[in-house]
């Protein structure tokens, strides 16, 4: 049986590049471990199906250099075995119960939900692609580069890639802000609600507004779990 891999990262980082976004006045290392710690419980209660974990975390100077890094992690991963992987950010939170047969119904690589907070790679996808993707992470500078590397990769697939796509698994939750290029919902944390989101994933975009982000992870999980904290 081909095993599948939940990953999730939450390294240390020297220098933030985001910090032009980031205003909040607590460390984000810290914040970030939080989101990840939520994430994964969250993980284990509601992704029904055989999987694994597999934690990384490890110290970097900056965002690149993680990146290029975990992007070769992945693919040694990968390689290693025949093998399905779920790439998580820690910004992101299981909401509802969902099968792991959603996942594998997907034959190819995916951005589930237009942004790469949860990117999955199928065993069945070629190592040509791979080696496509390689070329592309190490010129890998700001975040358009990477949503611009998977909607090359899935073009190289014949996939047809549009707006929305995904968003039956991954819901998008944004900070009010203007310019927003794909579908999402602008909101703050009087608007959210746990039982108006339909999809059992849902991505924050914690770099946006960090501390800001993580009260509303906690608010979603907790009336979820039937306890009201706001």
């Amino acid at each position: 049986m081909t095993k599948t891999y939940l990953v999730y990262k939450n390294h240390y980082l020297r220098d933030y590049m985001d910090k032009t976004v980031y205003r909040g006045d607590q460390n984000p290392n810290k914040i970030y471990t939080e989101m990840v710690q939520m994430s994964i419980e969250s993980a284990k209660k509601h992704l029904k199906g055989d999987w694994e974990l597999v934690f990384f975390e490890d110290e970097y100077e900056n965002y690149q250099e993680m990146i290029i890094e975990h992007h070769f992690r992945l693919f040694e991963m990968w390689k290693r075995e025949p093998c399905h992987i779920i790439d998580m950010d820690s910004d992101t939170l299981w909401h509802r119960d969902i099968e792991l047969s959603k996942f594998h119904s997907i034959k190819c690589l995916s951005t589930l939900g237009w942004t790469a907070s949860c990117v999955y790679y199928p065993h069945e996808m070629s190592e040509k692609l791979w080696e496509m993707s390689h070329k592309q992470i190490k010129k890998w500078d700001k975040w358009a580069d990477e949503q611009e590397l998977y909607v090359s990769l899935m073009k190289a697939q014949k996939v047809r890639y549009k707006k929305g796509d995904g968003t039956t698994i991954v819901g998008q939750y944004y900070p009010k802000a203007k310019n927003i290029l794909f579908e999402a919902h602008e909101c703050t944390i009087d608007d959210i609600s746990h039982e108006e989101i339909e999809q059992p994933l849902i991505h924050f975009h914690g770099t946006r507004d960090l501390e800001d982000r993580l009260a509303m992870m906690k608010k979603v999980r907790d009336d979820a779990n039937g306890l009201r904290t706001f």
